[in-house]
């Protein structure tokens, strides 16, 4: 993993001849993969992000899922715990909580000394 962070700072840092300073780092990524590749190198880009956040979502999922069988031998299965993490992050977004404190217009919309009703 270092490798690869070391990569990307060196590429940042060989941009800055190439562009102008962007937003952000996706952008620069965006734009020195267009650089290089064209268009090919934006999809490139976009299916290597993908991967990444799979593999880490995947291997979150599964360590919480073998920790909790580890924590609780007598209750649900490895598959189970799986199958229930990956139903809570599909669900997340129907708690009142979450919407809640997600809206940014809701916190913008309220008065500073009222409290932050949902």
């Amino acid at each position: 993993m270092a490798l690869i962070y070391v990569a990307i700072v060196i590429v940042g840092v060989r941009s800055r001849a190439l562009f102008p300073p962007a937003e952000n780092g996706g952008v620069t990524l965006a734009q020195v993969a267009r650089y290089h590749l064209g268009n090919v190198g934006l999809f490139v880009l976009a299916a290597t992000v993908t991967l990444a956040c799979l593999k880490t979502a995947v291997g979150l999922i599964v360590s919480c899922s073998e920790t909790f069988s580890k924590l609780f031998p007598k209750g649900p299965s490895y598959r189970v715990w799986s199958v229930d993490i990956v139903w809570c992050l599909d669900e997340y977004e129907q708690l009142p909580f979450v919407q809640c404190m997600a809206s940014s217009e809701a916190l913008s919309s309220q008065p500073k000394n009222d409290t932050l009703r949902c």
